[in-house]
């Protein structure tokens, strides 16, 4: 791999997740990913599948903090909306921050510094060992505006050590998360990608007794446009991938084939039930699903101190706020704050308004008033009925 200092332009912002997500305000030091995972969707986006990686300029952020909380500048776009509502980050949206090559990990360094001065609430997502890095380790330690959840495939060293080649080892990872629990830290399991097959109680039993505060599950994806090695993934989980992605049934969603609802729901239910045996919060973080989990935010930080700006104008909410009644109800979330400014920038040219204003609420409206993809009917267990120029949504059952 090249590595050259290539900027990244767009290293703060909201992620097009902002449908669905309670944690869509993300921050990353730089763009593509060394660790080479052989199972990684998100290389696929946005350009994320680049040998040559683009790192943030600390300076950059800097600068975004200190306008929006030092010298309180009129909220003209969404980073600065972000930040004045101290809206929770999640650091590693799209890349690793502790898997930076190590003549730049300064970076990663500087930027949690920047996050440290202004206290600010701070979800960590990684798959490093984190705490072996002792500049990291006096920044991190001790200090609750930053939750961590740490990532997993599978448990087992030597299944890692072929399908995750350059990350360290489970074993290491929950060492590092160990050392942060120790620290009175909140730290979450994450189960991304899980690959059905593998036994889940034992996976909810020993993540429970571990001491790990939250799980999310999420079930593994496949790009139809990037560059899976999926006969890796076959052999390292004793398995055959495309068995669980039948033509005809699959679900395709932006740049991602996911598995039908009925494969799912079947790994699901076990996770729901496991979680409730062994006393674990839950999050589950497929499209459609989120719903389900014990909290409406699916990374579990909603009950966190610090953390009560999490994002809830979005669908998921309304879904998991109204499953004990029968109508699915846009007022639910109407109230909740949501950022006013234009997102053209942050989307898709194809998927910009044409005739209204490009912003988060208006995106969001216009998905549930004509039954979009990103509408309440893409959950599990909801339907859709036209009325007049906009559309009800019902549970087909009542969910508990």
């Amino acid at each position: 791999m090249e590595i050259k200092r290539a900027k990244y332009a767009y290293p703060i912002g909201l992620t097009s997740q902002f449908y669905f997500c309670g944690m869509p305000f993300r921050l990353d030091t730089y763009r593509g990913c060394p660790a080479h995972c052989v199972y990684c969707y998100v290389r696929s986006r946005g350009g994320n599948y680049n040998e040559r990686i683009q790192y943030a300029e600390p300076k950059l952020i800097r600068r975004w903090f200190d306008l929006a909380l030092e010298q309180f500048a009129e909220p003209k776009n969404q980073v600065i909306e972000c930040l004045q509502r101290r809206v929770p980050i999640h650091f590693g949206g799209m890349s690793d921050p502790f898997l930076i090559p190590s003549p730049f990990q300064h970076i990663t360094a500087e930027v949690l510094r920047i996050l440290d001065k202004f206290q600010y609430p701070t979800l960590i997502s990684t798959k490093s060992d984190i705490i072996s890095n002792p500049e990291f380790a006096d920044i991190l330690l001790g200090k609750p505006h930053f939750a961590l959840q740490f990532s997993f495939s599978t448990f087992n060293d030597d299944i890692a050590a072929f399908i995750e080649p350059k990350a360290p080892l489970p074993s290491r990872r929950l060492k590092g998360a160990m050392t942060l629990i120790e620290n009175g830290h909140w730290v979450a399991c994450r189960l991304q990608p899980y690959f059905p097959g593998q036994d889940i109680d034992n996976f909810v039993s020993f993540i429970s007794s571990f001491g790990f505060n939250h799980v999310t599950m999420e079930h593994f994806k496949l790009p139809f446009d990037s560059k899976i090695n999926i006969r890796a993934l076959n052999a390292g989980f004793s398995t055959s991938i495309l068995d669980f992605f039948p033509k005809g049934k699959r679900i395709k969603r932006g740049r991602e084939f996911e598995m039908p609802n009925e494969i799912r729901l079947q790994s699901i239910q076990s996770f729901l039930k496991a979680a409730k045996r062994y006393g674990i919060s839950i999050g589950i973080g497929d499209n459609g699903f989120q719903h389900l989990s014990s909290s409406p935010c699916c990374c579990g930080i909603d009950g966190l101190p610090g953390f009560e700006n999490w994002y809830k104008h979005n669908v998921a909410v309304a879904v998991w706020r109204t499953k004990s009644n029968r109508t699915v109800k846009y007022e639910s979330i109407a109230n909740e704050w949501v950022p006013k400014s234009s997102i053209s920038r942050m989307i898709n040219s194809k998927t910009r308004l044409k005739t209204s204003f490009d912003s988060v609420r208006n995106h969001i409206k216009r998905h549930w008033d004509s039954n979009g993809q990103c509408s309440p009917s893409m959950f599990y267990n909801v339907v859709a009925e036209k009325s007049g120029d906009t559309h009800k949504y019902y549970f087909k059952e009542k969910l508990s």
